[in-house]
């Protein structure tokens, strides 16, 4: 019987610590406003976080390799407050936030445009996207979305 107690003890508690440690998201959505392959496009990303994102965290959005993101900059976000700013490195967009007042609360639904991403030779298949949350060096969790870009369009939006 101790045996057993003693195996349920061990799961909860590598269930609390994963659970703490991991600062996963639910990514919704991935948009494109163009779905032509090598055609510039904007990128919209509808995203929530499982847990509160410091207002002095950074968001570092991975992209499959086959995108080009030489010339991304940021557009907008409707949801997240202060300034964004947006820096390519590799296959990677690192956004930080200018002069925030606010965290983003765990569970709220925002969102992450981005303009000037290169779309790959061939768009119609599963994308993997990863997306980490950092405080300067650390990381404090990601989660990876395999899923198919869809269109943007006034309806959907």
């Amino acid at each position: 019987m101790n045996t057993i107690k003693r195996f349920f003890a061990a799961q909860l508690l590598l269930a609390l610590l994963i659970t703490n440690v991991a600062h996963g998201q639910t990514i919704f959505k991935v948009r494109a406003t163009t779905m032509e392959p090598a055609q510039q496009a904007a990128y919209i990303f509808e995203l929530s976080f499982d847990s509160d994102v410091s207002s002095t965290s950074q968001i570092e959005i991975v992209f499959p390799p086959a995108f080009n993101l030489n010339n991304a900059v940021l557009a907008a976000s409707e949801k997240i407050d202060g300034m964004l700013t947006a820096k390519a490195v590799k296959s990677s967009l690192v956004i930080k936030r200018v002069q925030p007042q606010n965290p983003i609360k765990a569970g709220e639904r925002v969102d992450i445009k981005v303009a000037s991403i290169l779309n790959p030779n061939v768009m119609d298949q599963d994308w993997t996207f990863k997306v980490i949350v950092r405080d300067g060096q650390r990381e404090l969790g990601q989660k990876v979305l395999s899923t198919k870009i869809e269109q943007f369009t006034k309806a959907n939006r």
